[in-house]
């Protein structure tokens, strides 16, 4: 398509998005005015039948999908002239739910404030849902919409890592040419080529109580060789190799006077590469086996729980193309890697190139200053639209 082709084409957009920006903010304080913490399964059903409705509303054939945490949404359109799967096919994701528990909305509504609005999960992340309707919805009114299949898939547990959403992310991924993922753009309104995969673990060392003045001889510290493998693990952060490992919660012990049975700690691990996290996940093993305190034993759980969105040459044709549109916008787009993770670790990892951080610019997000900028909501959906209209910009992979 040539510059003068795309000109034509956002000009369109963001006439067409401007005109509906108030709907834009309207339907956005709709779905922020409903607690939808993870797990709260009332809140996160009545935002699911929004979205659904929503998208159903801009041609998008939407349906419900039940889980135990919370309904998602997985909406599908199929291009011109195109029957059935087998073609190439565009993925869009975000998630519905938020951090924050039921009681939220009562004590600090959705709220705008010039060209600011506020609220519980405002900016991660229903404003880049909000986006990804309306581009649906101008593409369709528009007449723009393209020849092949455009998937939109909502979940509601990302928070908590998805575990009832993973599998789709992991089939649809499989299909998918290019996947787009709505999180909010990063402070400095960079897009995110790479993100780190995690692990979680949980060690839990049973030692023997016995009286600590009287009888220590006989104890066995719990305390003592947990402490010996915290040191082990925090030592295993590796900046150069893009690893870090955080225990982040410690407990153990019963009265300061008893040589301490128990003891438990979590360990968060980032990685880098699938390598690294390997390397990471038989370092643990290799600690948590390891007897520092005879007589101990220590139980280990855990795993990786998002595998690393690798920097590919494909999620940079897709960041290629949308620098090109953010150009267009007055914007010199840049990338980014982050220690965060999201649902595009899952759509890279099933060989989706991904471009993530798409939403709308703001900041605050987990805290009760969560706020979007709302100059960035027509631009947003405008960029989506057009790399929806005129992609695939990549191959999956394999």
């Amino acid at each position: 398509m040539t510059t003068h082709d795309l000109t034509v084409l956002r000009d369109q957009l963001v006439t067409y998005l401007t005109a509906n920006e108030a709907e834009m903010i309207e339907l956005l304080g709709r779905v922020v005015d409903i607690d939808s913490g993870t797990g709260h399964a009332p809140g996160l059903n009545g935002v699911a039948a929004i979205y659904r409705e929503a998208l159903a509303r801009s041609g998008v054939a939407a349906e419900i999908i039940a889980a135990d945490t919370g309904n998602h949404v997985l909406g599908r359109r199929f291009g011109a002239g195109v029957t059935g799967t087998g073609g190439p096919v565009s993925l869009v994701i975000g998630h519905m739910d938020t951090v924050f528990p039921v009681g939220t909305v009562a004590e600090r509504p959705f709220r705008v404030e010039g060209r600011r609005a506020f609220g519980p999960g405002v900016e991660d992340m229903k404003s880049g849902l909000v986006c990804a309707v309306f581009a649906a919805r101008a593409l369709t009114e528009l007449g723009l919409w393209p020849e092949h299949e455009v998937v939109f898939f909502f979940n509601a547990d990302e928070e908590i890592r998805s575990p009832s959403s993973a599998g789709i992310f992991a089939s649809e991924g499989a299909r998918a040419d290019e996947c787009y993922v709505l999180e909010g753009a990063r402070d400095d309104g960079s897009v995110v080529t790479a993100r780190k995969g995690s692990a979680r673990f949980q060690l839990a060392v049973t030692g023997k109580a016995s009286h600590s003045g009287a009888a220590h001889p006989a104890g066995r510290s719990a305390i003592k060789a947990m402490a010996h493998k915290i040191l082990a693990l925090e030592a295993l952060t590796d900046y150069d190799a893009g690893t870090t490992v955080n225990v982040g919660v410690v407990k153990g012990g019963m009265t300061f006077n008893t040589v301490p049975a128990e003891a438990w700690c979590d360990v968060d691990i980032r990685v880098l590469t699938p390598e690294t996290a390997q390397a990471a996940v038989a370092a643990v093993r290799r600690i948590a086996e390891h007897e520092d305190v005879p007589g101990t034993m220590t139980q280990l759980t855990g795993g990786i729980t998002r595998p690393p969105m690798v920097r590919t040459e494909r999620n940079v044709a897709l960041f290629e193309a949308m620098r090109r549109f953010a150009a267009m916008f007055g914007r010199d787009l840049q990338e980014s890697l982050t220690g965060g993770g999201s649902d595009g670790c899952l759509t890279a990892a099933a060989g989706a190139p991904t471009l993530d951080g798409l939403g709308p610019q703001g900041g605050g997000a987990h805290t009760v200053r969560e706020f979007i900028d709302l100059n960035s909501l027509v631009p947003c959906a405008a960029m989506l639209a057009m790399a929806l209209a005129t992609g695939p910009h990549s191959r999956r992979a394999g």
